[in-house]
């Protein structure tokens, strides 16, 4: 018999006890050791006997084990073919089925101890009793419980349906074993026996959104965002009825055992937190200009909606006579007439306008014939073989529903070929030849579409088109295009010469010694704007400690009712960017100097207002880890305060009554004062 526990731990099965009989062998296989579990977890260790003349004949087994004190004092604990097989200190243990063996097979079993305790921790064997005993070994250590989960709120929540929920959930281990956590975010809803997983991040960094709730991840509505080293927040854009019920996040920290596999070891779940969306007041108003009329004057029926987060939501209109519809616009803003009134809506004559909340007055985007679509590509460049491709096409002018495909062709002269497309829906479809890629799109934002190619080769390099395709009505589309060039620089072969003499030096480089001069400006100041009127976040580096330095920025905001700081953007020191204050705000990160960063605002609303800064984080080259973080530094404070104006969405519907004419119908709208004026 031989000792796999100790001399065998990278080997993936631990195999004993070979005997052969003629032409027999037989094996006796248990996981290989050590098996890392947690106090009070349970512990599963497999055995299975291999080689005997009669296969479907049950083998007995049996489990012993030895302590580290005492490695060569044997403990019985637990027998297929004897009830007080075991010593008094196990056998308790056993009758109290705190200790069991499942057979699993006739030539296999399980055993299992369904809460550890620290004396558990040894090695064990199992062997196979037959007229001489094969056996196998593994080592188990116990080691501390020391995964910590808790969550953000405990008081009830209470929502608007359609307003915007985030829930943070605080998860982290201190063991000093090599471990890899993921977290879920869970709905336990009314009446309902199982939680429902919303969406989850993975051991390996990927995320998992939850049965009934893919189509919301796919358009930007559900996010699990990854803050610093231990916090993770849910954030739901806009909750529905169905979201009710009680919420929690679960943490689950895994191993992997030395035969590759990975093992959950602890799991713990967060209080829960209750939520019950409601239904906006919701008050509509109607009136008529003027309220008594001649024929061939105008009249004007106007249509006023006040609730709650206005600009927020929206809104299926419809004008009656009697109970006859004669206009609707849709929640798209889409309008549709009586068959009576089709002939005037083609000639222009029956038109609809929407007065949104900040007064300004747009036409009904199917009335929009110019095509306003444009694009604008970021300009690759050069990019290392093996390392990553990122592309992004922002678009500006939408007025429909977008699909885009993203094109590659190695030559000026070849055609394109499809690499991957999302369409209208928010599906995504990869070609044939790039599924064995690493390959995907993100949409970040609204506006913007990111192409990310993992692990480039030379025969990456080449043109790289962005096709966008804007569906306006069922017929009419419009189309544009945008092109960049990439090159792959092949990166060659590295040599690393080690030349021993009596004894190994090696080499640090100077900026591994390099102290702390990091200094960013922190000058406030304070700005008042116009809603709408654009302004940058400045984020300037005074001085740096290496010339190697590389940069992580994240701007912050601040409400000036609150105390959370908020990170909105964050540009890390490999370039990538990650956007984070949402689909319906526009920033733009432009980078023009080496030491100079900024954001850029686009169209703010007086929700916008508040304190903005920047944080800067220095790394530095490391020896033992790739990059090490050397400095962290904040900007001073940019205090921005924008105007408030009206939070009312008026649509009106014009009829005009001709003499001797027929009649027609349209509708349009006026900018609405916070006070009446004299012609009121």
């Amino acid at each position: 018999v031989a000792d796999c526990g100790h001399h065998l731990e990278d080997d993936f099965i631990c195999v004993l006890s070979l005997l052969y009989s003629g032409e027999a062998r037989v094996n006796t296989e248990v996981q290989a050791g050590p098996l890392y579990r947690v106090l009070g977890s349970p512990l599963y260790i497999t055995c299975s006997v291999s080689g005997f003349r009669s296969e479907n004949t049950d083998k007995h087994f049996e489990f012993r084990m030895t302590k580290p004190s005492n490695p060569n004092f044997e403990i019985q604990i637990i027998s297929s073919h004897e009830d007080t097989f075991g010593y008094s200190s196990h056998l308790i243990r056993v009758i109290k089925n705190e200790i069991t063996l499942k057979r699993l097979s006739p030539n296999s079993v399980r055993f299992e101890i369904k809460s550890l305790q620290k004396t558990d921790e040894g090695e064990y064997e199992c062997t196979a009793v037959n007229l001489e005993g094969y056996s196998a070994k593994t080592v188990v250590k116990v080691i501390e419980d020391s995964l910590s989960v808790s969550s953000s709120a405990f008081t009830p929540l209470s929502l608007n349906e359609g307003e915007a929920l985030t829930l943070t959930c605080l998860a982290s281990s201190s063991t000093s074993q090599h471990t890899h956590l993921s977290v879920a975010w869970y709905l336990h809803k009314d009446g309902q026996e199982d939680a429902q997983p919303i969406i989850s991040l993975n051991r390996d960094f990927t995320l998992s959104p939850g049965q009934g709730f893919e189509r919301r991840h796919q358009a930007g509505l559900i996010r699990l965002d990854k803050w610093g080293e231990a916090s993770y927040s849910l954030k739901m854009a806009e909750v529905e009825p169905s979201d009710q019920g009680r919420f929690y996040c679960q943490a689950q920290e895994w191993i992997q055992d030395p035969d590759g596999s990975w093992y959950i070891i602890i799991q713990k779940n967060a209080e829960e937190m209750a939520l019950t969306p409601s239904s906006p007041s919701l008050a509509v108003e109607i009136s008529a200009q003027p309220a008594a009329l001649q024929e061939g004057q105008e009249l004007m029926l106007s249509c006023n909606i006040n609730t709650q987060d206005v600009e927020k939501r929206f809104f299926s209109v419809a004008w009656l006579k009697g109970s006859v519809e004669l206009a609707r616009i849709g929640p798209t803003g889409v309008l549709t007439v009586a068959p009576e009134y089709s002939v005037r809506q083609k000639n222009g004559e029956l038109r609809a306008y929407l007065l949104k909340h900040s007064g300004t007055i747009c036409l009904l985007p199917h009335l929009l014939t110019e095509n306003r679509l444009s694009i604008k590509m970021q300009q690759a460049g050069n990019v290392a073989e093996g390392g990553g491709l990122h592309l992004s096409c922002e678009v500006d002018g939408v007025q429909g529903q977008l699909s885009v495909t993203w094109q590659h062709k190695s030559t000026p002269m070849s055609s394109f070929t499809e690499i991957i497309s999302i369409n209208q829906e928010g599906v995504t479809e990869l070609t044939e030849e790039f599924v064995s890629r690493k390959v995907r799109v993100m949409r970040p934002a609204a506006d913007n579409f990111t192409l990310v190619l993992d692990e480039v080769t030379l025969s990456d390099s080449g043109v790289y088109q962005c096709a966008v395709s804007e569906r306006i009505t069922k017929s009419k589309t419009h189309n544009q295009t945008q092109t960049t060039t990439v090159t792959v620089i092949s990166i060659g072969k590295m040599c690393l010469c080690v030349c021993v003499v009596t004894y190994i030096v090696t080499v640090l480089p100077l900026s591994f010694f390099t102290e702390n001069n990091l200094s960013v400006s922190k000058e406030d100041t304070a700005m008042n704007i116009s809603r709408n009127q654009d302004f940058t976040i400045p984020c300037n580096i005074n001085k740096q400690s290496s010339h190697e330095s590389k940069f992580q920025v994240t701007w912050f905001w601040q409400k000036e009712i609150e105390t959370k700081q908020r990170p909105i953007f964050t540009v890390y020191r490999n370039s990538i960017q990650q956007h984070r204050f949402g689909e319906n705000v526009r920033l733009r990160y432009d980078h023009p100097d080496p030491s100079q960063f900024s954001l850029t605002f686009s169209s703010p609303g007086p929700d916008n207002s508040g304190l903005y800064f920047c944080e800067v984080e220095e790394w530095l080259p490391s020896l033992s880890r790739g990059w090490r973080k050397v400095a962290v530094e904040k900007s001073g404070h940019l205090n921005v305060s924008v105007l408030t104006e009206g939070r009312h969405v008026l649509t009106h519907l014009v009829i005009s009554l001709r003499k001797n004419s027929s009649s027609s119908l349209w509708a349009e709208s006026v900018p609405m004062n916070n006070k009446p004026s004299g012609d009121d």
